[in-house]
């Protein structure tokens, strides 16, 4: 599998906290690129249907009134399972993304399986020598701001500009051999418990 003809996408959510069993989806933001070119991207609130703990919108700025006319996830399932299809499913600390999209089409009785890449692990694998490898660290080190942090459109764009500078560094060869490593098939919906955020 050649790592820069593949077809990703950069996925990132917000939610109302970080307990996979009773926390929802609240925004989500999909960057679809193929052969490294941006095709498709997506972008929306998600009504979660339950109150949330006002920390929450101090890291993220989204307020509860915000959220009222937003679309339910099963108005929007179709959206975002037509942007996913036939890609890697990419995101920073992906069980925890991929882990609540996958309890929404399970929940609305959809099959949901994807190959998922890591971009921590991917960080660890090619930068052995830095010690840190949260989003933050990650934007530090390409240099790129990130405007609204902890906002679901922004954090994708530095997976994709991460993926971007990777793509220059590194061989392709390298790269090859890393997705090789870290790829990682579906393993069907399970209690993630506790994740971050």
């Amino acid at each position: 599998m050649a790592f820069l003809s593949n077809t990703y996408s950069f996925v990132d959510i917000e939610t109302t906290g970080s307990l996979y069993s009773t926390d929802k989806i609240i925004e989500i933001a999909i960057i679809k690129i193929r052969n490294g070119e941006v095709i498709d991207e997506y972008q929306t609130l998600v009504n979660p249907a339950q109150p949330f703990n006002p920390f929450i919108t101090q890291i993220t700025g989204i307020h509860e009134s915000q959220l009222e006319t937003a679309p339910f996830f099963s108005h929007i399932q179709n959206s975002v399972a037509n942007i996913l299809k036939d890609s890697i499913f990419v995101a920073h600390n992906v069980s925890f993304d991929y882990g609540f999209i996958e309890r929404e089409f399970h929940q609305l009785h959809i099959p949901f399986a994807q190959e998922m890449l890591c971009t921590v692990k991917l960080s660890r694998f090619l930068y052995p020598e830095h010690k840190r490898h949260n989003l933050d660290s990650v934007a530090s080190r390409l240099k790129v701001s990130i405007r609204n942090r902890h906002r679901a459109y922004d954090d994708a764009r530095v997976l994709y500009d991460f993926y971007k500078h990777i793509s220059q560094e590194f061989p392709e060869q390298a790269l090859d051999f890393a997705l090789q490593k870290l790829l990682s098939q579906p393993k069907g919906l399970k209690a993630f418990g506790n994740l971050p955020l």
